[in-house]
Parts: C-alpha cells; sequence; structure tokens
C-alpha cells in the first residue's frame, strides 16, 4: 500500500513508517520462505514471515500428536483383533508417512 493509497482510504502513514510494496515474484518468495533483513556489518536485525511459518508448522505438529494420540489410545483399548477397511488403512498410511516426514 502506498501512501497514495493510504490516503484514499482514510488511514494516515506515519512519518516513520517506510512501506514496501512487494511485485508478485517476490510476494511469491515472502510466501515460501522467511526474508532477513541485515545491517551493512552483516548483523541480523529482523526476520519477516518467520512467525507465519513457524505457526503454520506448530499448528500442523499439535495436529500430528493429536490424531497419533488417538490412534494409540485406540489401539491400547483394543483387546482383540480388527479388520480394518481400506479407508482406514489408507488414513493410518497417511499418517505414519506424516510423522515419518515430520520426524526428518
Amino acid at each position: 500500500m502506498t501512501n497514495q493509497s493510504a490516503a484514499r482510504s482514510g488511514k494516515t502513514t506515519p512519518k516513520n513508517r517506510r512501506i514496501v510494496t512487494l511485485d508478485p515474484s517476490q510476494f511469491a518468495l515472502y510466501q515460501s520462505s522467511d526474508i532477513e533483513i541485515h545491517s551493512p556489518d552483516g548483523e541480523l536485525l529482523n526476520t519477516i514471515g518467520d512467525y507465519h511459518h513457524r505457526a503454520e508448522l506448530e499448528v500442523a505438529q499439535y495436529r500430528l500428536r493429536s490424531e497419533l494420540s488417538l490412534v494409540a489410545s485406540l489401539l491400547a483399548q483394543t483387546k482383540e483383533f480388527v479388520e480394518l477397511d481400506k479407508h482406514a488403512i489408507s488414513g493410518m498410511q497417511d499418517l505414519l508417512w506424516r510423522a515419518e516426514e515430520m520426524l526428518r
């Protein structure tokens, strides 16, 4: 958003704030990875995008842990042989594959 579009929308931009508008390729890069800002000396000043990517990873890890806990609990309470249909087997395979990927 430029200062002009901020003014048109009724929002004001503080004088000490600088706005950077990304072109489509820069935006694609931002969505796929973190962007680090370094000082001229090479010191890391800030990381942009880290929170978004970390939050997505934490949600995926929490969901996976929950699903694995549920399956472990169900298996621990099963006292006899259980036959699973092909959809259940496929779901178990997917769950184990995601667990393996998360461990890598």
